[in-house]
């Protein structure tokens, strides 16, 4: 599923959030920063967010226009060779010269706002851009080191590989973390695991968060949680509710 990334100022908060449920409609994953939890760095989640992301949303008003917040989300996307669209909420002007060379949707006028072209928008950008190609069909030699670490006999090696996993965010490791999380015997392992499939943020890894909900250690089924609002999609949100 496509993730769409919304890029707004805290004031426009309350259309950034109409706007994640018309594009949750019509199939999209959205991504908004209140996945960000207390304490994370917010540049490096943004970041990686925006990395994973299939199109972004500028949500533009005067608010938005001088927030460095606002901008640092769209130049970083433009600079990845995203798709960004612009959509006007209230008048803004002027608006940055990279964004005024971009066609954007006016939303300023609330009764006639322009619903079905955003959709549009979005629909030819997503499927106008090439496959990610984000999972490897193989690990590379430190990650393939790592990932012999968690069959060690010692749980204090598994778990130390599992940090270091989560640490490279490398979405190869996700199966075997994912097995681990199910079967090992040592609590603190199954909560690296569920930390590490957090950090690396990939969907894939839903199902078995979900399932670690009910182990029977607090700690797991915290790390679980965690890693679930790490990941943000709609399915690992409902789960926690």
């Amino acid at each position: 599923m496509a993730q769409v990334f919304i890029s707004y100022k805290h004031d426009d908060g309350d259309f950034a959030e109409l706007l994640r449920q018309k594009i949750e409609k019509a199939g999209y994953t959205v991504w908004l920063d209140e996945n960000i939890l207390a304490g994370e760095e917010w540049r490096e989640m943004i970041d990686r967010a925006i990395r994973d992301t299939d199109a972004v949303i500028v949500v533009m008003s005067p608010e938005a226009r001088a927030s460095e917040y606002v901008t640092y989300e769209w130049a970083y996307a433009l600079g990845l060779g995203l798709p960004v669209i612009p959509v006007m909420l209230r008048e803004t002007t002027p608006l940055h010269p990279r964004l005024d060379v971009l066609q954007y949707l006016d939303f300023t006028r609330r009764r006639n706002r322009p619903w079905d072209e955003l959709i549009e928008h979005l629909r030819a950008a997503v499927e106008g851009r090439p496959s990610k190609g984000r999972r490897k069909s193989k690990p590379s030699g430190v990650v393939q080191e790592q990932l012999d670490k968690l069959t060690d006999r010692n749980w204090y090696a598994r778990r130390d590989a599992a940090d270091a996993l989560g640490a490279r965010r490398d979405l190869s490791a996700v199966p075997a973390l994912a097995r681990l999380l199910a079967d090992d015997r040592s609590v603190r392992v199954r909560a690296a695991c569920a930390d590490a499939l957090g950090w690396i943020g990939d969907a894939a890894a839903v199902p078995d968060l979900i399932a670690a909900l009910r182990d029977e250690h607090h700690s797991v089924r915290t790390a679980s949680q965690n890693a679930l609002r790490r990941i943000g999609t709609p399915d690992a949100l409902a789960a926690l509710n």
